[in-house]
């Protein structure tokens, strides 16, 4: 476009006077050292876009809508690519949170929590497929939640083994599994005061849901974990597929709210979480949306930001989940003590097929 418009330019004088002076050598070669630097200029400007747009986390290709309600991590499409995190976990009631808050005061007073036993938690995965074969989740993929399950918890003196492998074919769990929570869970759960019960399917519009140590006694076939099954270390769903789902829904299991729970004040009832007005997605560095405490918890497993973006559970978040194992869960706190950090389980695997 340069050598277009601004050569031309350059032949055709205004009068007879700059002739000689537009036309001169020493003229055309400023002309043509500003046409390189201009091209140049243009050239740096283009190739900066890209990266400016990563650089303000916004790519440029991408528009995400938010919903900011009590709705947790709500997706709007189906797998593989939500446009941000949901569960369905239900929120904590007034009578939960006192409990906890109790229980909360009553480790703060032993501190103990450098001195807590190891735990090994048992898993019994159930693995839940469609007729057609929809939603298989591999023994490897698995075996690396686990592993994302113990890293994550490991703060807290807490581990993770596979125990149980149990393939399940069954078309109204698979794709109902919201609706058919209850009956799915009467149906597969192993003892839950011997084992965290994990069942995998499509999830409906959630990656997954659990409900809290305080919400049923232990004993209640209820407790467990669901999870989409597209979002296990290695899955097809975008962003959410490191297996930090599993760790966020493990965290509701355990006792753990949301960060951005009742906002600002009081929140989530932990200390040394800042305060957080609403979830955030994608990972908004720098982003602070309460006056007062610190910039929002991003990185935390208990926030909504993609899997990427999420990183640790506070000093106090670890203390909430072992006073959960003590005081909701305390038969499988039993059945999970252990001093060996190397103990293998076999694993039992099972295929059933129901309707």
């Amino acid at each position: 476009w340069l050598l277009r418009n601004v050569r031309p330019s350059l032949s055709q004088p205004p009068c007879a006077d700059t002739v000689e002076t537009l036309t001169s050598p020493n003229h055309t070669m400023m002309s043509r050292t500003l046409v390189i630097s201009l091209m140049l200029l243009l050239s740096a400007v283009v190739f900066a876009l890209p990266d400016t747009a990563r650089k303000l986390g916004t790519p440029a290709t991408e528009v995400v809508s938010r919903l900011s309600g009590d709705v947790d991590r709500r997706i709007a499409a189906p797998d593989p690519a939500p446009e941000h995190r949901s569960c369905a976990s239900p929120s904590a009631t007034n009578q939960e949170r006192a409990i906890r808050d109790k229980q909360l005061r009553q480790r703060a007073v032993r501190e103990r929590r450098n001195d807590d036993p190891l735990v090994s938690i048992k898993i019994a995965y159930h693995v839940i497929t469609s007729s057609a074969g929809a939603g298989d989740v591999s023994d490897a993929m698995l075996a690396a939640q686990t592993q994302v399950l113990t890293d994550a918890f490991s703060g807290a003196n807490v581990q993770f083994e596979t125990a149980i492998i149990n393939r399940v074919t069954n078309d109204n769990y698979f794709t109902n599994c919201r609706s058919a929570d209850t009956a799915m869970k009467n149906a597969l759960a192993k003892p839950t005061d011997e084992y965290l019960n994990i069942y995998t399917c499509s999830g409906g519009q959630y990656l997954g849901w659990a409900y809290l140590a305080t919400t049923f006694t232990e004993t209640d076939k209820r407790h467990g974990v669901v999870l989409r099954y597209s979002t296990f270390p290695g899955g097809a769903q975008t962003r959410y597929n490191e297996g930090d789902t599993g760790t966020h829904e493990v965290g509701h299991y355990l006792n753990l709210l949301h960060t951005f729970d009742n906002g600002c004040n009081p929140g989530d009832g932990v200390s040394d979480t800042a305060p957080e007005a609403s979830p955030a997605f994608g990972c908004p560095a720098n982003r602070d949306t309460c006056t007062g405490g610190g910039l929002d918890p991003i990185y935390n497993f208990m926030d909504y930001t993609d899997d990427a973006c999420m990183n640790e559970f506070t000093p106090v978040q670890l203390n909430v989940v072992r006073a959960a194992l003590e005081n909701n869960k305390p038969l499988l706190l039993a059945n999970s003590l252990t001093s060996d950090t190397t103990t293998t389980t076999t694993i039992t695997t099972t295929t059933t097929t129901t309707t």
